[in-house]
């Protein structure tokens, strides 16, 4: 899919396009934490009394569930995990929260 036919699709031309996004991966980017803060919220909204570790497998279930819902999200996530920025997006931000659920667990153990 070319940048023309996503703008296009979107309703607005290609130079509208390029000052919204840098190229195909900005946007893919940007979609990608729409769709992670989006479904980490809603776990949350539905896990506020679990556990962190409970919370973060909801969060995964979550997004498992929504690839299976439609094959225009599940290439998405297909290629929001093959691409550089979107990769290092989804790693820093898993970090943070898997860092968050097992800080205390290891925190004897020097790590």
């Amino acid at each position: 899919t070319t940048t023309a036919q996503i703008a296009r699709a979107a309703g607005m031309s290609p130079t509208s396009f390029f000052a919204a996004f840098e190229n195909k991966e900005a946007l893919l980017l940007t979609l990608t934490q729409i769709m992670f803060e989006n479904q980490f919220a809603k776990a949350r909204t539905f896990a506020k009394d679990m556990e962190p570790l409970m919370v973060y497998c909801l969060e995964t279930s979550l997004q498992i569930y929504i690839t299976e819902l439609s094959e225009p999200l599940r290439e998405i996530y297909v290629m929001a995990y093959t691409l550089p920025s979107t990769t290092e997006y989804i790693l820093k931000s898993t970090t943070v929260q898997i860092k968050a659920i097992f800080s205390p667990f290891i925190a004897g153990c020097g790590g």
